[in-house]
């Protein structure tokens, strides 16, 4: 599974819950969630090329084309019903996936999570490629804890960091037709990536589906991590009750 690492996988499960992490990371950030889903969930943190087990891999040109590298190598991977979620930028990935399946293969994740993301068209990022790494850390509000300038493994992996972010920053929507499925959102409320909020309600336009949630948390662009079991039990109900309505 190329474009998957630090998988779990039980034979009862009956979904797979793809997670596409932001920008700077790896699957790596999703591997811990396992121990908050039940063996009804299979959990596949996605990975993106120039990284961990694929540091050989080049990065793509631009977002569309990381998403539909994911799409067009991934197939035996949606052979069994799934669901996304993306974390910042993995949404967008995410989200531009899923478009990119239903072309390839008339199939569409069962929910789309989001999570610290704008909705597609809304999503600008201002050009960082001339900025000194101090000033590229401020303006995307970096923790202390993660710069590590005297770390030759942070060092290693800074080029990769900043690639991401010039992606990130590239990306355009193009007009596609909407998603068919729910969209569940997630946001911090002092997220300075997103700058106001309400413009996380503009996923509701991406899809078809009356079926549009936010779910607000105290916090910045982190509130992820700090929030990540109360998030799990939230998208393992929303699956598990979707399902059974489909039932």
């Amino acid at each position: 599974m190329k474009w998957i690492n630090h998988q779990t996988i039980y034979p009862e499960a009956n979904i797979n819950l793809f997670c596409f992490p932001h920008a700077g990371s790896s699957s790596t950030f999703f591997a811990p969630w396992s121990k908050y889903f039940s063996h009804q969930v299979n959990l596949f943190p996605v990975q993106y090329p120039g990284r961990d087990n694929r540091m050989q891999d080049p990065m793509p040109d631009t977002l569309l084309d990381m998403a539909r590298q994911m799409a067009e190598e991934s197939e035996s991977l949606f052979e069994k019903p799934f669901v996304f979620l993306g974390h910042c930028s993995g949404s967008i990935v995410a989200f531009e996936a899923a478009q990119h399946i239903r072309t390839l293969y008339g199939k569409e994740p069962e929910i789309l999570f989001v999570s610290a993301s704008t909705a597609p068209k809304e999503y600008r990022l201002r050009s960082t490629k001339n900025l000194p790494d101090d000033a590229f850390f401020k303006y995307y509000d970096f923790p202390e804890e993660m710069i590590q300038k005297e770390n030759p493994l942070f060092q290693f992996f800074l080029p990769i960091i900043r690639k991401d972010f010039a992606l990130c920053e590239a990306y355009r929507y193009q007009e596609e037709k909407p998603l068919n499925c729910p969209i569940y959102a997630f946001c911090g409320d002092a997220d300075k990536a997103i700058k106001n909020i309400t413009l996380v309600d503009l996923w509701k336009n991406y899809t078809t589906s009356a079926d549009f949630t936010k779910k607000v948390y105290e916090g910045n662009h982190f509130y992820f991590e700090r929030n990540a079991e109360n998030i799990c039990h939230i998208i393992e109900e929303k699956i598990l009750s979707f399902r059974q309505t489909e039932e």
